[in-house]
Order: C-alpha cells, then sequence, then structure tokens
C-alpha cells in the first residue's frame, strides 16, 4: 500500500490552478524548555485561502522572518502571494477531543512573494 505521508505537494495541486491569497501573517517563534521564546522570531505563519478549491485555508511556515504583508493586509484588499520552494505533505493525526485518526496538511516554504492579482500586471495594492 502506496503511505500518503510521502507525497509532496505542490501549492498549484493545493490552490487547485487558482490563485493564492494571504489572509494573516504571524510571527513564529522558537520552543525550548517547554515554552515559547517571545523574544525570537525565527520564520512567519501565513494563512492563505484558495478560492479554486473551494476556499479552504491552510497555514504555511516560511523560514523568512520578514513581514512585508501585514501593511498590505491591513489595507483591506485581497494580497496574491506565492511561495519559494514551497513543500506541502500529508500528515496522520488523532483528534484531541474524540481521538478520531484523520490526515491533515503541513506547508513550509523558504520565503512568501506577493504577486499580480489574476488577469492583471499590477502589484500595487491600494
Amino acid at each position: 500500500m502506496y503511505d500518503l505521508t510521502t507525497l509532496l505537494l505542490p501549492l498549484l495541486i493545493l490552490a487547485r490552478n487558482g490563485p493564492v491569497i494571504a489572509t494573516k501573517i504571524a510571527a513564529l517563534h522558537p520552543y525550548r524548555d517547554g515554552h515559547s521564546i517571545k523574544e525570537e522570531i525565527i520564520g512567519r505563519r501565513v494563512t492563505v485561502v484558495f478560492p479554486g478549491a473551494g476556499y479552504q485555508t491552510l497555514d504555511v511556515k516560511v523560514s523568512d522572518p520578514t513581514d512585508a504583508l501585514t501593511p498590505l493586509l491591513d489595507k483591506g484588499n485581497p494580497v496574491y502571494v506565492d511561495f519559494d520552494n514551497f513543500v506541502g505533505k500529508i500528515y496522520d493525526f488523532a483528534d484531541k477531543t474524540t481521538g478520531i485518526r484523520r490526515l491533515g496538511i503541513s506547508a513550509k516554504a523558504t520565503a512568501v512573494r506577493v504577486v499580480a492579482a489574476p488577469n492583471t500586471d499590477d502589484l500595487l495594492i491600494e
């Protein structure tokens, strides 16, 4: 039987060839000695939505700690993004409340970039 957790999922498959829109960005902090070190930022967690996939969402851990999205997200307009070196994987987990086994998707990338909205060349978000 094929082990689904060994599959690598490209961004275009998850987005079903549609756009990727960032909705949130948050700092990623290292975890040491049982707690999070808030003084250090080791990357960002970017939440995206895929309109072409029924508006499903996904958190992508980005190793680049730069936050260029917050000023754009604060304007309230859609922020279309792409990721450098994106890798999505399937993982198996047990729901903490019900104990039922489920599959989820984890994703990571080295950087996030703002891209033009579909059918335009305009990167400006007003």
